[in-house]
Parts: C-alpha cells; structure tokens; sequence
C-alpha cells in the first residue's frame, strides 16, 4: 500500500502538498500522476519538491528532491506547463537529513 507525499518547500518550510494514489499489494508500484503548484515566476529559485515514498502500514521507503539543482527542475523550466517525466533516485531517509550539493544529479 505506497504512495507519495509530494511537498513544495520553500526552504524548510512546506508551502504546498499534495499525496498521489494508493497503489495496493504492487511490488514495484508506478505512479504516472501530475501535480499542478501555482508559483510566481520570480519565486521559482527558492522553491523545490520534496518526494517521500510512504508505506501506509510501515515505515517511509526513500525520498527524492527535485529543485534549481537538478536537471528535471531546468527542464520543467525551460517548458512551463510542459509535463516533465523522469525518475528519481530514492535516498534513505533519516531525521536530520538535508539537502546538500551532493544531492545533485
């Protein structure tokens, strides 16, 4: 039963969130989902998604940060209001786990 939290930070603080569908019982779940966050233009620098994959009855899976850093969040630059897919790496989540740049990709 795994889902994803999807949050837009700005800085530490969650400005924005959304949880994509359940997917039940699959192994290797695929979420094919979009997420429409209205941002000003000028606001789009300091602001990334954070991606948590949750497990309902279990612990948190990995997590992923897309941002200004990666090459996903240049692309959905460089085509507003195109869909953007790609995959992200799950990272292991602890409690005092922050982005850095060697998170970049």
């Amino acid at each position: 039963d795994t889902y994803i939290r999807v949050a837009l930070m700005c800085e530490s603080r969650k400005i924005g969130r959304k949880k994509t569908s359940v997917q039940n019982g699959a192994p290797n779940p695929t979420f094919n989902e979009s997420f429409h966050f209205d941002v000003a233009e000028d606001d789009m620098k300091g602001v990334f998604l954070s991606l948590v994959v949750e497990d309902s009855g279990g612990p948190t899976l990995g997590k992923c940060e897309v941002g200004p850093w990666t090459d996903q969040w240049n692309e959905m630059m460089e085509k507003p209001r195109k869909p953007v897919t790609r995959w992200c790496q799950l990272k292991e989540v602890t409690s005092d786990r922050r982005r850095s740049s060697g998170d970049q990709e």
